[in-house]
């Protein structure tokens, strides 16, 4: 079956070099002008499910370049495994600062997602993923370079089989991303129900 390398379709790049002029915004004392929502590590989970709320807001004395953020389309996984993979499918996922944590994909020409569909791309990244942390990083955390997976062969089935491949998988990735938000909101239910309970009994029992 036909094979591809990643690069041949799709640009590789690190996000950006923070710690030298990015500082953390607490409680909105900082003084620096330019504002920014920076993806976290901690944010994105093994199944490449954003949680927004992890993210963090900081600032810098310099303007960034629009390349270090997310756009819609872009393909976003950590540069360490796992390295949970994702798409930039909705506007809460857009305008994220990237560190050097991540590697973002974007498509070389209008004609690359016609030959190498970026939802199949997203789902051989987590297998590529699962293959190489079962080949022997032994727990460890491994750092990926952008040219060795610019190297990685992707086999190339005809553009439709590629297609039902990654529908499928983000269908699941959704359905995994509805039950932990349906989870997060049912814990926020209880935890105020309790708060609530608390403060009656504190209150002598008065309804």
């Amino acid at each position: 079956m036909k094979k591809i390398r990643i690069s041949e379709c799709y640009e590789i790049q690190s996000g950006a070099v923070l710690s030298r002029f990015i500082s953390k915004s607490k409680g909105g004392g900082d003084s620096a002008p330019f504002k920014y929502r920076q993806l976290t590590m901690a944010a994105v989970d093994a199944a490449g499910i954003v949680d927004d709320r992890k993210n963090e807001d900081c600032s810098a004395m310099t303007r960034i370049g629009e390349q270090c953020f997310t756009k819609k389309g872009d393909i976003v996984m950590k540069a360490s495994l796992p390295c949970s993979p994702f798409r930039v499918d909705r506007r809460e996922l857009e305008g994220l600062l990237l560190s050097s944590n991540f590697f973002v994909l974007r498509p070389k020409s209008a004609e690359a997602e016609q030959i190498l569909d970026p939802l199949y791309l997203v789902w051989v990244l987590r297998e590529y993923a699962n293959l190489a942390i079962g080949a022997g990083s032994n727990g460890l955390i491994k750092r990926l370079r952008a040219r060795e997976l610019g190297d990685t062969e992707v086999i190339l089935p005809e553009l439709k089989k590629q297609q039902l491949v990654g529908r499928l998988y983000d269908l699941r990735r959704r359905e995994i991303a509805v039950r932990k938000r349906e989870a997060a909101l049912l814990e926020e239910f209880y935890l105020a129900d309790l708060r609530d309970m608390d403060a009656i009994a504190k209150d002598g029992g008065a309804l």
